[in-house]
C-alpha cells in the first residue's frame, strides 16, 4: 500500500498487551493465526521458565507478541509507518517485496538508491557485489567479486530511466569501452527502460567478436528478477471476493 513514492510497512512499537492472543486482525480484521507455547527444559529450575504468546495476520501482515524469559515480560506489537522508497530507514527486502507488485513506482527512486537494490538483487542470486563511490565510478555502478580470489569477474551499470527512453546505442558502446578497460569479461546493463534497436545491435556485435560479453537486464527481465524477495509471498487472488466481505463486514461492527 503506498501513495506513489511512499511506502506503509510494519514497524515494532512499545510493550503493549492489547491485542495479543485476539482471534482478528486489529487493522483489518482478518482472522489471525495465534501460537502459544512454553520451552522450558526437563529438570531445569522454574526460574528459567519462558512462554511466547504471538499474533498474526496471514492478511495484512499485522502481529503483536508476549514473551515471558526468565521472569522478564516483554511485549509489543507493530504499527504501520509511512516512508519515502529511498528512505534509508527501509530495508532493501522490504523494497524489493513492494516492488514486485508495485513495479511502477521503481521510477520514484533516486539512482543510488536503484543501484543499492540492484546490487542486493545480485547478491540474492549468489554474486558478491561491490557498490562504487558516486563520484568516482568511471561508468561502473557495481563490481561483481569472486568470493573465492577476490577478484572482479563481471561490472554492472545502472541506468534508473523513465519507461519511453530507451538506453542508446552510445551506452553499450561506453560499457563495453569500460569492460575491456578494466579487462574483465562480462558487464551487465541493468536498466527500469529498454535498449534501442541499434543498442541491442551493437551489444550482438560486440559478443560475436568474444572479447567480452554483454547481457541486458531490461524492465520486464528487472521485475522476474524481484522475485528474489519474499518468495513465499501469497498471490494476490488470495484475496477473494469472499474475504474482502467478511473484512468489510467486520470493520461495521467496530
Amino acid at each position: 500500500m503506498s501513495d506513489r513514492g511512499h511506502i506503509l510497512v510494519w514497524r515494532y512499537t512499545g510493550a503493549d498487551l492489547s491485542g495479543v492472543g485476539g482471534r482478528t486482525c486489529r487493522y483489518c480484521a482478518a482472522a489471525t493465526e495465534y501460537i502459544e507455547r512454553d520451552v522450558t527444559p526437563d529438570g531445569i529450575s522454574t526460574e528459567f521458565y519462558e512462554h511466547h504468546k504471538t499474533t498474526d495476520c496471514m492478511l495484512c501482515g499485522w502481529y503483536s507478541w508476549v514473551s515471558f524469559i526468565h521472569n522478564n515480560l516483554n511485549s509489543g506489537y507493530a504499527r504501520l509507518r509511512v516512508f519515502d522508497l529511498n528512505a534509508i530507514q527501509l530495508e532493501l527486502s522490504e523494497l524489493g517485496t513492494f516492488l514486485r507488485r508495485n513495479f511502477s513506482d521503481v521510477y520514484s527512486l533516486a539512482p543510488n538508491r536503484f543501484e543499492a537494490l540492484v546490487g542486493d538483487i545480485f547478491r540474492r542470486s549468489g554474486f558478491d557485489p561491490v557498490l562504487t563511490k558516486q563520484t568516482r565510478d568511471g561508468g561502473i555502478d557495481i563490481f561483481l567479486v569472486n568470493r573465492i580470489n577476490n577478484r572482479i569477474d563481471a561490472i554492472v551499470q545502472c541506468k534508473r530511466y523513465h519507461a519511453a527512453r530507451k538506453v542508446d546505442i552510445g551506452a553499450v558502446q561506453r560499457l563495453a569501452g569500460v569492460a575491456l578497460q578494466w579487462s574483465v569479461r562480462k558487464a551487465y546493463l541493468v536498466t527500469t527502460s529498454s535498449v534501442s534497436r541499434d543498442g541491442l545491435a551493437s551489444k550482438q556485435a560486440i559478443n560475436r567478436e568474444g572479447a567480452i560479453e554483454l547481457e541486458f537486464v531490461e524492465a520486464n527481465d528487472l521485475l522476474r528478477l524481484l522475485q528474489v524477495y519474499n518468495v513465499n509471498m501469497p498471490s494476490l487472488e488470495h484475496l477473494t471476493d469472499d474475504v474482502r466481505r467478511q473484512i468489510i463486514a467486520a470493520n461495521r461492527g467496530r
